[in-house]
């Protein structure tokens, strides 16, 4: 048998690697039976991309002297309103950040920018879920106590929990699921949807909230 040209075993050879890196591309985009990803999977979604954040302290930062809190707020969209209730019980730090964000103005016009079947997320400036910041500096750490009730009930539906890049990372970015979702306890449960959810099931990518309302 003739030795094969260099140049075509090096065509066989690229073709064969090209074709082993696709399908372990579309392996990673597989899916459970009842169509939710695995958590892993899932929790890759929910989060969003990196932001700078070189300076981690910022994570334990106070309060601004701004700050408020409170047990209510309203998301005003365009399709209608989505009434939460607040659990400052079981996360104050993540309640103070979402209603002063809130009464700045922060949110205002902003959109949902991602819509899956089980989730809606927004409250990205950007509007593609690359930004936002919180109102201790950047980024802030977790609220995930074992002994709440919030934290025991779970990621059900109607579930308003922060969106973050991993632990303690959270912003400016939430997400109200729903459907009930098998994730991992790695997303601070801050409140829920009391009512509205006909609304949230309407839900676009790129709808707005034209401002949300923080209760008395």
């Amino acid at each position: 048998m003739k030795p094969v040209p260099i140049f075509i075993a090096l065509v066989i050879v690229g073709i064969a690697l090209f074709s082993f890196s696709s399908l372990g591309n579309f392996q990673k985009k597989s899916s459970t039976p009842d169509g939710l990803l695995s958590d892993n999977q899932t929790r890759d979604i929910i989060d969003y991309p990196k932001v700078n954040n070189d300076n981690n302290n910022q994570a334990v930062n106070s309060a601004p002297s701004d700050a408020i809190s409170s047990t209510s707020a309203v998301i005003k969209t365009e399709k209608g309103n989505i009434v939460l209730e607040l659990y400052p019980q079981d996360a104050p730090r993540t309640v103070m950040n979402f209603t002063t964000l809130s009464s700045r103005g922060y949110y205002d016009n902003l959109t949902f920018h991602r819509v899956e079947e089980w989730v809606i997320q927004g409250g990205d400036p950007s509007g593609n879920g690359s930004g936002g910041t919180s109102i201790y500096g950047n980024t802030f750490e977790d609220e995930l106590n074992p002994n709440t009730k919030s934290y025991k009930g779970g990621y059900v539906r109607g579930v308003l929990a922060m969106a973050n890049r991993g632990p303690n990372t959270n912003g400016s970015q939430f997400f109200i699921l729903t459907k009930d979702t098998p994730l991992d306890h790695a997303y601070t449960i801050f409140g829920k949807v009391t009512s509205g959810m006909d609304v949230v099931d309407q839900i676009q990518v790129g709808d707005k909230f034209s401002t949300i309302e923080v209760g008395n």
